[in-house]
């Protein structure tokens, strides 16, 4: 009986959990073309009491491609949230069109 009781809760806890669907309309659209990340190079600064003749060995950084990322910003009365959505559908989205996000 205590078991049966246990996953009767557990399963009204885990159905509870479900996230809602986000209706709102769209606000903004955010596209970040693909690009190579890079990095600058930069000084090392050490303080110390005593002279101390130190070498410096910068990591190494291996170039990667970042793909490009399009966000979209909708907004209902209460809250705006982004959404991440696939690049190849970028015109398809309208501003100020009602859309739902699970």
């Amino acid at each position: 009986m205590k078991k049966l009781i246990t996953l009767m809760l557990i399963a009204i806890f885990l159905s509870a959990c479900t996230p809602q669907p986000f209706t709102g309309r769209i606000v903004e659209k955010e596209y970040v073309a693909g690009h190579r990340c890079h990095t600058e190079g930069y000084k090392v600064k050490d303080q110390a009491g005593i002279i101390v003749p130190r070498t410096t060995v910068v990591a190494q950084h291996h170039h990667k491609w970042e793909n490009a990322k399009v966000t979209v910003w909708v907004a209902n009365r209460y809250e705006v949230r982004s959404f991440g959505v696939d690049s190849t559908s970028f015109d398809k989205w309208v501003l100020g069109s009602k859309v739902t996000f699970k």
